[in-house]
Order: C-alpha cells, then sequence, then structure tokens
C-alpha cells in the first residue's frame, strides 16, 4: 500500500498502472476526485468498505464497485 495523502496532494499515475488509497475508515457516501488528463485516458475507480490483504475486492458480496470515466484530455471533478 503507498503512503497516506494528507490535504490537496495529488499524484501521477503511468499508463496501465494503479493505485490503492486506504482512507483509514469506513466512511459512507460517494467516491470523489479531480482527475487532470493529458491525453485521451480510461479511468476506473474501485471502492469497497474493506482492503482483503492490501487491495480492494470491488465485486465481494456479489456488487461490483467501479466506476469508469471514459476523459479526454483537460481537467475533470467527479463525484
Amino acid at each position: 500500500m503507498n503512503q497516506a495523502l494528507d490535504g490537496p496532494a495529488g499524484f501521477e499515475l503511468p499508463a496501465n498502472s494503479f493505485r490503492v488509497l486506504d482512507f483509514g475508515t469506513n466512511l459512507t457516501g460517494f467516491p470523489g476526485a479531480t482527475f487532470t488528463a493529458g491525453a485521451q485516458v480510461k479511468v476506473y475507480l474501485l471502492f469497497d468498505e474493506i482492503l482483503t490483504g492490501d487491495d480492494v475486492d470491488f465485486k465481494r458480496l456479489s456488487a461490483v464497485n467501479v466506476i469508469a470515466f471514459d476523459l479526454e484530455p483537460g481537467s475533470y471533478r467527479v463525484e
């Protein structure tokens, strides 16, 4: 697992990579994020209330917790 993000910190993801974010507590609601795409890109947000090992089991309990975005170059704020 990667280090915790503090405040408005950001990070870059190389092509075909991922990052697991642990918010340190079980939160209700809907995930939100801000993206900046330099080229066409497909982004997947996978989420669940618990980690299985150090990974997100996005199909736990027969639910599929995935949100997909097809983005053109630009900046986006999603919720």
